[in-house]
């Protein structure tokens, strides 16, 4: 990371570097980076232009720095909320509190966090993975004390960082705080799992139905939009929304640059239609995946398994998706129209299984979307990250704590959530 170009080294200094990241925090949250000016920034901070060059060269430095700040103190919190002599379940649901409590207090700033991977790549690598250690003591000292069950610290780790992110994303960004019964299924499910006692019903998913062989031939204009939608999932997979351009995306798809208003008014508006076909030929692979199975923990083990495969081969189309969360406005963002929507489904699928008896009774969105924080921070961490199929081992050890979690089986019921 470079070196501020002035350290203050007086109280009106110190001042002016603290509103100039005060200022940076507001603008790049509410415009993301790639629309925040430096301009806008000494606006806000009431400094004058030539005074910001001499503390940042540049903005994505006072960006860096915000990130770098906001990590150094999240993982403060973390060490502060953790008793060394409490149960290793206790300090991890601690943990987890003060992870959610920190965000939410810093929203803002913690919206500049999650941009992070999109502007610096390796940064991502780097923050979270210092969380995922600090995840990763708590365990192993745990697990060699025999009071958790010995899965795999790291995956066990990325998992619990993925449902924190995920419920923030649900309950802070989106929403208007973290429910009393947010808390008790974070608790719980870490702890017990989602499975009860009830034997795992045989069966097996059904075969993919064969496509039909009658389908008539797609005309030449919806040849033309196809070839638009995987030219822009091209693009935009490499270069990101900010950097690719439409003369990029015609030339790709071999259409005139002018044609391409005759099917979309905007580069936003064939990013956001990507997005929703994304979403499409996803949750028709998972519809296919567990066809068949009727219960919701086979349904659950099928359907991590063929998203973890989808996006392995469609690592470009799913960092569009992570992509989504940052264009446009913070309320109207296809990201968060992406993940409602597998949400809309997901919520009753899990309703119905708590009913059965075939999952315990948690609070059916909460999980949901714990569930799907899981598979996202996995799939970043193995697929995406080191570029291949999440490591068998991986998935079984995730899918281990999904379903029966980190207390020993033969301790289970002794802990009060």
């Amino acid at each position: 990371m470079m070196k501020i170009r002035r350290s203050p080294s007086t109280e009106r200094g110190t001042a002016t570097y603290e509103a100039l990241l005060r200022a940076g925090a507001s603008v790049f949250s509410r415009r993301g980076f790639r629309q925040a000016s430096v301009a806008e920034i000494c606006r806000r901070s009431r400094v004058a232009n030539g005074t910001f060059y001499q503390y940042f060269p540049d903005k994505e430095q006072l960006f860096l720095t915000l990130i770098e700040r906001l990590t150094h103190h999240l993982q403060m919190r973390l060490k502060a909320s953790v008793v060394p002599t409490a149960p290793a379940i206790e300090q991890l649901q601690s943990a987890l509190r003060t992870h959610l409590k920190f965000i939410d207090s810093q929203t803002a700033l913690y919206r500049v966090f999650r941009e992070a991977e999109f502007i610096h790549t390796g940064l991502p690598k780097r923050l979270y993975g210092q969380l995922a250690q600090f995840y990763q003591e708590i365990l192993q000292t745990g697990q060699s004390q025999g009071q958790l069950r010995r899965l795999d610290p790291e995956t066990v780790s990325f998992s619990l960082i993925g449902m924190a992110e995920f419920l923030a994303l649900r309950y802070i960004f989106w929403g208007r705080g973290l429910p009393p019964r947010v808390w008790s299924t974070l608790a719980d499910l870490i702890a017990h799992g989602i499975s009860t006692q009830q034997p795992i019903a045989p069966g097996e998913p059904s075969p993919s139905p064969m496509p039909d062989t009658h389908i008539a031939e797609p005309s030449q204009g919806q040849q033309t939009r196809a070839r638009l939608l995987e030219a822009a999932e091209e693009e935009f997979g490499q270069k990101g929304f900010y950097e690719a351009q439409i003369v990029d995306i015609t030339r790709r798809a071999g259409v005139a640059h002018g044609t391409f208003y005759t099917y979309f008014p905007s580069k936003e508006a064939i990013f956001v239609e990507l997005v929703r076909e994304i979403n499409a030929q996803l949750r028709a692979r998972l519809r296919a995946a567990i066809a068949g199975l009727q219960d919701r923990r086979q349904i659950e083990c099928a359907g991590f398994r063929a998203f973890f495969e989808f996006i392995h081969k469609h690592p470009k189309a799913y960092r569009i998706v992570r992509e989504a969360e940052f264009v446009g406005s913070p309320k109207n963002a296809a990201g968060r129209w992406y993940y409602e929507r597998l949400a809309q489904g997901y919520i009753p699928a899990l309703e119905d299984a708590i009913v059965a008896g075939q999952i315990r009774a948690l609070d059916p969105e909460a999980l949901a979307y714990a569930l799907m924080g899981i598979g996202h921070f996995i799939g970043i961490r193995w697929a995406l990250w080191e570029q291949r199929a999440v490591p068998n081992s991986v998935f079984e050890s995730m899918m281990d704590f999904i379903l029966h979690g980190l207390i020993p089986l033969d301790r289970q019921g002794s802990l009060d959530s």
